[in-house]
């Protein structure tokens, strides 16, 4: 992945963590506040019964009025706030809404059942209501989720659009500056793709970033530590040809010079032995026919190992001609099938021999 589009994303991520951390702030205030009026308003109706029980108790009201709920149902409800009595017994159940319209909360779908299942449930208050260690019943105290996710939706709405231009501008300036943070980046990478393709003269500027200014110096160090290898190891192998070519030379010598000397040596007496034993003792010619063709045979091979040794044409006639007439001998062999031709540029005999001898 493209390093610029991994920070944008990232730091987009991080954005969005931020406007959902801030969201959730901005949503606590409203849900607290609406807690805080469920817990007021189931206190208040706790001691409203609490105040009928003990005047019941007192003879000064009747038990069949209990739970007096005349009383409670004229509390200030807010718009979707229901307060409940949950008594012992069924039949003492009461409860008090406050009317809401359902179509004026403009809460999406999505935003109305997340909001539900996190926080509606959690903004219910129940009070127990019991006298003298009787327990009488429960006063339960809360929103209709309608109301409260319409009335969190308005809250948070205005601020999505924001949100939004603000990540996408955030976004848009960090690509804006990271891509120019990182244009060194693309010198770093040509220099490395040309160093992939042996060129080490290859080298990189000085950069403003301290950190992409030590890669360039350890990219410069490295450049001239391959490039001193590599001429090392050019200059090694040209030692080791050098070696190679004068150590052919040195045993070619030897072998013409001893060798070959001897075995012309022995041919020419195998040659004089031959008359002799024509004349003298004819049933000794075949055998010395034999040892001088032995002889002529082992020159032969001799002599072509000289050649795969150490060429005599290259000292004698130079390398332009030794290569014309390796070419004119494939000719020859080829026999018309087949034309081969030699063509040459610069100063050839300005090589050196060992050179010349390894073409």
């Amino acid at each position: 992945m493209d390093l610029k589009w991994l920070l944008v994303r990232r730091i987009a991520l991080v954005a969005l963590a931020c406007f959902l951390a801030g969201s959730a702030l901005v949503l606590y205030a409203p849900a607290h506040d609406i807690k805080r009026q469920n817990a007021a308003l189931a206190g208040l109706a706790a001691r409203q019964l609490d105040l009928q029980l003990s005047r019941i108790d007192r003879a000064t009201d009747i038990p069949k009025r209990f739970p007096d709920w005349g009383v409670v149902s004229t509390y200030a409800l807010q718009p979707g706030q229901c307060v409940e009595f949950r008594g012992a017994d069924v039949a003492l159940h009461r409860a008090s809404c406050a009317g809401l319209d359902a179509e004026r909360s403009d809460a999406p779908q999505w935003f109305f059942a997340a909001y539900r299942a996190l926080v509606a449930e959690r903004l219910t208050v129940t009070k127990a209501v019991s006298y003298r260690g009787t327990y009488q019943g429960t006063v339960v105290a809360a929103y209709d989720p309608v109301a409260t996710a319409g009335q969190a939706w308005a809250t948070i709405a205005p601020l999505l659009g924001l949100s939004a231009a603000l990540i996408a501008a955030l976004c848009i300036v960090t690509y804006l500056i990271v891509d120019r943070a990182l244009l060194p980046t693309r010198d770093i990478l040509s220099g490395l793709n040309r160093l992939a393709r042996g060129d080490l003269a290859c080298r990189l500027p000085a950069f403003r970033l301290a950190e992409l200014n030590r890669i360039s110096e350890v990219f410069n160090a490295l450049s001239d530590q391959l490039r001193k290898a590599t001429s090392e190891r050019t200059e090694l192998a040209r030692r080791l040809v050098d070696t190679q070519e004068q150590e052919r030379r040195h045993i070619a010598r030897e072998l013409h010079d001893e060798i070959a000397q001897k075995l012309a040596a022995l041919n020419a007496l195998a040659a004089c032995v031959r008359k002799s034993a024509e004349a003298d003792a004819p049933a000794l010619a075949d055998e010395v026919r034999d040892l001088e063709k032995m002889a002529s045979t082992l020159m032969v091979s001799l002599r072509r190992t000289l050649t795969y040794l150490r060429p005599q044409e290259i000292d004698d006639l130079g390398l332009i001609q030794s290569l014309t007439a390796l070419v004119d001998e494939h000719n020859r062999s080829a026999g018309g099938r087949t034309s081969y031709s030699i063509e040459t540029a610069g100063e050839m005999g300005e090589l050196r021999a060992e050179t010349s001898a390894h073409v």
